[in-house]
């Protein structure tokens, strides 16, 4: 493990900013992803007009628009660091938080193919993680962090790792599994039933696992990709297959929309309504 790789950096005290650019590995990364997910929507059509199946469809549409959506956000996001904010701006969306509001860096390493990858975690006044900004994702990070420990008269803290390489791979294999059986399941039988309910359980959990340990900022971004990609398969499954409410229904079970909708009606929309009683 390298000792504080922030103070091997080059940095210079007379910098005004710091600019951190995507990474290389990052692009390539979900570069690889997206032409996965372009291989599985061919077989997915291909199986489409074999076995009339349109779930494999829908599914590699949603994945196919959701990749292609963020492979795009990775090349040209960037984060902006000055004496008074850090501005993190993708295509369509940023967020601009004052430098006052981090009062604490945490920081990690993992180890991935034989190479140890740094992350920082920036902490606001209430002690939650604002972002997660990874040297595998960013170019320019150590210098960053560099920038910010010293305006801030801030030590980076070693912590344990939120999640390790192994539970990441547990969780990918857990969802893919349930994935697979959801497909190839159907309700004509109480066993067949029984599996139904078993995945239904296990993509609470995945959605649970998935989003527990992300900052504020990464978890607003990953709830927006699991939003569009459900209601991309929702709509795609309702126009392939000629409106079959039973399997639209079920998928909507299955997906995060149901998180999505209670989150919705009983935590932000009591809060929309007091903010207009109070506006009033």
């Amino acid at each position: 493990m390298n000792d504080k790789p922030w103070l091997q950096s080059s940095f210079s005290s007379d910098s005004e900013f710091v600019v951190l650019r995507p990474g290389r590995d990052s692009i390539l990364g979900w570069g690889m992803i997206f032409i996965s997910c372009s291989i599985f929507l061919f077989f997915g059509y291909l199986i489409y007009y074999g076995s009339d199946n349109p779930v494999v469809i829908s599914l590699g549409i949603s994945l196919t628009t959701g990749c292609l959506i963020k492979l795009v956000e990775v090349c040209f996001r960037y984060i902006y660091i000055d004496g008074k904010s850090v501005k993190i701006s993708v295509p369509l969306y940023t967020v601009n938080r004052p430098i006052n509001d981090i009062t604490g860096i945490d920081w990690w390493q993992l180890k991935y193919r034989s190479r140890s990858y740094t992350f920082y975690r920036l902490c606001g006044k209430d002690k939650k993680s604002m972002v997660i900004l990874g040297e595998d994702a960013w170019k320019n990070l150590h210098e960053a962090i560099r920038y910010l420990a010293s305006r801030k008269s801030l030590e980076p803290v070693l912590v344990k790792p939120p999640v390790t390489i192994v539970s990441h791979w547990v969780l990918m294999a857990v969802f893919f599994t349930s994935i697979c059986t959801f497909m190839l399941s159907s309700t004509t039988s109480p066993y067949q039933m029984f599996w139904k309910i078993l995945n239904f359980g296990l993509f609470r959990v995945f959605w649970h696992t998935l989003t527990k340990p992300l900052s504020e900022y990464d978890g607003q971004k990953v709830w927006f990709y699991i939003l569009l990609m459900s209601v991309v398969n929702l709509v795609v499954l309702f126009l392939v297959s000629s409106a079959d409410w039973d399997q639209v229904l079920t998928w909507w079970l299955y997906s995060p929309l149901v998180e999505i909708t209670f989150r919705f009606l009983f935590i932000e929309l009591p809060k929309i309504l007091r903010r207009s009683q109070q506006q009033v």
